[in-house]
Parts: C-alpha cells; sequence; structure tokens
C-alpha cells in the first residue's frame, strides 16, 4: 500500500483486463481509478485483481470474482 504506480508495474501480472469484471461496482476509496489484472495462467479463472489509485499511489487491492463463478452463484439461488 502507498506505492507508486510505477513501482507496481513489474510486479503486476501480464494481462490487464479491458472490461471491469461483473463485481466491479462494489465501493472504491474516494478518488481512485481502478485497474483489474487477471492471475497469470489460463483464461478459464474466475477473479482478477483489483488495485486502485489514488494520486498515483496504491490505495486499495483485492480479488473480483469474474465469469463462470458469478454465473453459477446466481443459478443456484
Amino acid at each position: 500500500m502507498g506505492q507508486q504506480r510505477a513501482e507496481t508495474a513489474s510486479v503486476l501480472p501480464p494481462l490487464q483486463m479491458l472490461d471491469d469484471p461483473s463485481d466491479a461496482d462494489r465501493p472504491r476509496p474516494p478518488r481512485a481509478t481502478c485497474e483489474f489484472y487477471r492471475p497469470d495462467g489460463a483464461f478459464s479463472s474466475t477473479f482478477a485483481y483489483r488495485l486502485c489509485f489514488v494520486d498515483g499511489r496504491l490505495a486499495a487491492k483485492d480479488v473480483a470474482r469474474t465469469g463462470p463463478a458469478l454465473v453459477e452463484e446466481e443459478t443456484a439461488g
């Protein structure tokens, strides 16, 4: 937390998502810009890393669910 955006670049997965995952509408830190990254490996992953930056510094990081996990949850209920 608190790292400059440029400092995080060397440790981020290579695949940044162009579109936000389905559960990306959860609260973000005020004034934050969030980016989503797929983990290394196959595209069938059910999560993405969410990194939020405020004024160029890392302000929040967590995991966002994607695709199949959300469909399974919705149909199970």
